[in-house]
């Protein structure tokens, strides 16, 4: 039994999820360690995107596995392919996300690595302004 003591923010994280998920997303809030599909704004920042359920906590779209970000990485080159194929974005047009380390601790403010362990802001990030608020 957890008896972890969490953030709002970290419990909307783990709201829905059962099983080897919840252990997952579980671990990674203890670890301080999730993996994103960031996108650089041009601007100083990183877009995480909010996963929130519009009823409660808004949370940046944080996964517990690299694996799993790197499937939603994937799905998203998939559907700009599919829009280019359809004549729906023009044919130069490609998807900006990359894989990204999030270290966040259920705060105010996260911080944005890459995968090769190197760190991608000049100061940490502000949640809300990761989720585009």
């Amino acid at each position: 039994m957890n008896t972890q003591a969490y953030t709002p923010k970290q419990q909307a994280l783990l709201n829905g999820l059962t099983g080897d998920k919840l252990a997952a997303m579980q671990k990674a809030i203890a670890d301080n360690l999730f993996w994103a599909v960031g996108i650089n704004t041009l601007c100083g920042g990183y877009s995480l995107g909010n996963c929130g359920d519009g009823v409660g906590e808004s949370v940046p779209c944080l996964y517990a596995t690299k694996e799993e970000a790197a499937a939603e990485l994937k799905e998203e080159q998939e559907r700009y392919a599919e829009e280019i194929a359809e004549g729906d974005r023009d044919e130069d047009d490609e998807y900006e996300g990359e894989l990204v380390a999030v270290r966040w601790d259920g705060g105010d403010t996260l911080e944005i690595w890459s995968e090769n362990n190197d760190y991608l802001l000049e100061g940490d990030l502000s949640v809300t302004r990761s989720m585009g608020e």
